[in-house]
C-alpha cells in the first residue's frame, strides 16, 4: 500500500511539472484562451482525487484505527499554509528574532514527531485524548478531548480564512464560492475516508507544497543576479539589516507558545504517525521549505514589498512585485492553496474522530456500533467545516485565530505531554487538574478580553489595546499568545498537585495505574 501510494504521489508531482511548463509555454507565446490561471487548481484537484482513491466507510478507516503509510501527513502538518505564509512575516518583521522563531516551530515539530508521538504511540490508542485516558484516567480523558477541539477549530478557522486571502490576492478572486470551492474540497475528502482519506491527500502532496514555496524564491534569487539556492540567503546580511518590529520580550513569548504548542499539533491531526518508523525524511523536508522563509524576506524587499505595511505580501505578492512570470506565481498559489486545504483535512479528520471516539462512544452511547460511529464522526466533520468557514469569514484576523489555536494547545496539552508524561510520579489528579487550569486560563482570558472588555479592567487585566494577535488580557499578552502563560500555569499546577498528593502519601492508594516506564517511556525518552 505505502508503495502504491508513493507512486501515485510521484504521479502527481509529474503532473504538476507538466502543468506548470505548459503554462511557462503560454506564458511566453501567448494564447487567446486563460489557460494559465488553471495551475493554481491543479494541486488542489490532484490532492482530491488522492483522497477520493482513498475513499472508505469502515470505521477503523474513518477514525484510523489502523497503522496506515502516514510519514508525509506530518510533514504536511508543519509545512501547511499557515507556516509557509507566517515564515517569512516573521523574518520580515523580527530579522534574526524572526528566525528563532522558525527554529522554535521546527522544534516543536521535533519533539511532537520523536518524542511526544511515540510515547503516546505505545499506549495503543487512536487520539491524543484516548492516550491521555489511558496514562492518567477518564477525566483526563475527557479534558483532553475537549482541549483538542478548542484548539483545532480556530486553526481549522485560520487556514479557511488564509484561503480566502490568497484567492483575492494572487488570483484576484474575491468571490466566497471560490474560499468556499477550497473548504468543500477538504470537507470532501475528510469525508470520503475520514483520517485515512485526509492523510493520503496530505502526503501525496508534500512534495508538490515544497516545490511550490521553494521555486520561486529560486527563480527570483535567479531574476536579482544570485545564485538559484533560496537558502544561502540564510548568510546574506541584508536579510537582517532592516530594523526589527519585534520587541525581544514578544519574540521570547512566541518563541515559547510555537515550541510547547506546535510539539502537540502533528500528532493530534496524525496520531497514526505514532507507529510509523519512518518520520525522519518529512521532517528534513519541512526543514528545507521553511528555511526558504529568509529568501521571500529578501526578495521581497528587494521587490519593494515593506514588510511593515504588507507582511503577508512578502509571499502573496513576491510573484507579481518581481514580475517572475506566470508558472511561479500560479504555482505558489496553487501550492498554498493545497496545504491550506490538506491541513483543513487533517484537521477536521482529527476533529471527527476525536468527537467520535473520545466524546460519543466514550460518553454517549457506549454500545453504538462502528457504522454509527463512522457517521457521528462525519457528521462533526461537516459541521466544523462548516464552523470554521463561518468564523474565518467573520471579524477576527487570521494571526489571532491560529494563536488561539495554538494557545489551547499550548495551555491545555502541553504541560501533561511533554512534562507530565515523563515524570512517573505524576498521576490522574495532578493531569486533570493541569488540563482544567490551562482552558480555563486561556478561554476566560480570550473571553474577556475579546467580548467583555470592561470586565477586564475589574478583573486585573487592566487597560486592553488591540494588538495583531488579538486584544490584550492578563499580563499584557494578547489572547493569541496567552497560551505560553497557561503552559507555564500547567506545568505548575503539575509539579504542585504531585508534590502535594506526594507529601500527603496518596500515591499509595491512588487508583490510576502507575505506568511500566520500560513499556510506556516519557515524551524524551522514545
Amino acid at each position: 500500500m505505502a508503495a502504491g501510494r508513493g507512486s501515485l504521489s510521484g504521479a502527481v508531482f509529474a503532473l504538476v511539472l507538466v502543468a506548470v511548463g505548459i503554462t511557462a509555454a503560454i506564458d511566453r507565446f501567448g494564447t487567446p484562451l486563460p489557460l494559465p490561471d488553471v495551475l493554481a487548481a491543479v494541486p488542489l484537484a490532484a490532492g482530491l482525487a488522492l483522497a477520493l482513491r482513498a475513499r472508505s466507510l469502515t470505521f477503523s478507516d474513518v477514525i484510523g484505527t489502523q497503522a496506515l503509510a502516514a510519514s508525509g501527513a506530518s510533514g504536511a502538518v508543519l509545512v501547511s499554509a499557515l507556516a509557509l505564509v507566517a515564515a517569512p512575516m516573521a523574518i520580515g518583521l523580527g530579522g534574526l528574532a524572526g528566525l528563532v522563531l522558525i527554529a522554535s516551530f521546527l522544534a516543536g515539530g521535533a519533539i511532537a514527531l520523536f518524542g511526544v508521538a511515540p510515547a503516546l504511540g505505545r499506549t495503543g490508542a487512536v487520539t491524543i485524548a484516548g492516550a491521555v485516558r489511558a496514562r492518567f484516567g477518564p477525566a483526563a480523558g475527557l479534558l483532553a478531548a475537549l482541549a483538542c477541539l478548542a484548539a483545532l477549530l480556530p486553526l481549522l478557522a485560520g487556514e479557511a480564512g488564509l484561503a480566502g486571502v490568497i484567492l483575492r490576492e494572487m488570483l484576484g478572486l474575491d468571490m466566497p464560492v471560490a474560499r468556499h470551492v477550497v473548504i468543500g474540497a477538504a470537507a470532501l475528502a475528510a469525508l470520503a475516508g475520514g483520517r485515512r482519506s485526509a492523510i493520503a491527500m496530505a502526503a501525496g502532496l508534500l512534495p508538490v507544497l515544497a516545490l511550490a514555496f521553494v521555486a520561486p524564491v529560486a527563480a527570483a534569487g535567479h531574476e536579482a543576479g544570485g545564485s538559484i539556492l533560496p537558502w544561502l540567503a540564510l548568510f546574506d546580511g541584508r536579510v537582517f539589516a532592516a530594523p526589527t518590529a519585534m520587541p525581544p520580550s514578544a519574540a521570547v513569548v512566541l518563541a515559547l507558545l510555537l515550541i510547547v504548542g506546535v510539539a502537540v499539533l502533528p500528532t493530534l491531526a496524525t496520531p497514526t504517525e505514532a507507529r510509523q518508523p519512518r518520520r525522519r525524511g518529512p521532517f528534513t523536508l519541512a526543514v528545507i521549505v521553511l528555511l526558504a522563509a529568509p529568501a521571500y524576506a529578501l526578495y521581497g524587499r528587494l521587490a519593494g514589498i515593506d514588510p511593515a505595511v504588507n507582511p503577508a505580501g512578502l509571499v502573496l505578492n513576491l510573484a507579481a512585485y518581481a514580475e517572475l512570470g506566470a508558472a511561479p506565481a500560479l504555482l505558489l498559489a496553487g501550492g498554498l492553496l493545497a496545504a491550506a486545504a490538506a491541513t483543513l483535512a487533517l484537521g477536521l479528520a482529527a476533529f471527527g474522530a476525536i468527537v467520535a471516539e473520545d466524546l460519543y462512544a466514550r460518553h454517549g452511547e457506549r454500545d453504538a456500533p462502528a457504522g454509527r460511529r463512522a457517521f457521528v464522526a462525519r457528521l462533526a466533520m461537516l459541521a466544523a467545516a462548516m464552523a470554521a468557514s463561518w468564523i474565518g469569514s467573520g471579524g477576527a484576523g487570521i494571526a489571532t485565530l491560529a494563536g488561539v489555536g495554538l494557545s489551547f494547545a499550548a495551555a491545555g496539552l502541553g504541560p501533561v505531554l511533554i512534562a507530565g508524561w515523563n515524570i512517573p510520579a505524576v498521576r490522574g489528579p495532578a493531569a486533570t487538574a493541569a488540563i482544567a487550569a490551562g482552558l480555563a486560563f486561556t478561554g476566560l482570558n480570550g473571553a474577556v478580553a475579546a467580548f467583555a472588555p470592561g470586565v477586564g479592567a475589574v478583573v486585573g487585566m487592566g487597560r486592553i489595546v488591540p494588538t495583531v494577535l488579538g486584544p490584550t488580557g492578563w499580563f499584557g499578552l494578547p489572547i493569541g499568545a496567552s497560551g505560553a502563560a497557561g503552559a507555564i500555569l500547567g506545568l505548575a499546577v503539575v509539579l504542585a498537585v504531585t508534590f502535594a498528593r506526594r507529601r500527603q502519601g496518596a500515591a499509595a492508594v491512588d487508583p490510576t495505574p502507575m505506568p511500566d516506564p520500560s513499556s510506556n517511556p516519557g515524551a524524551f525518552h522514545p
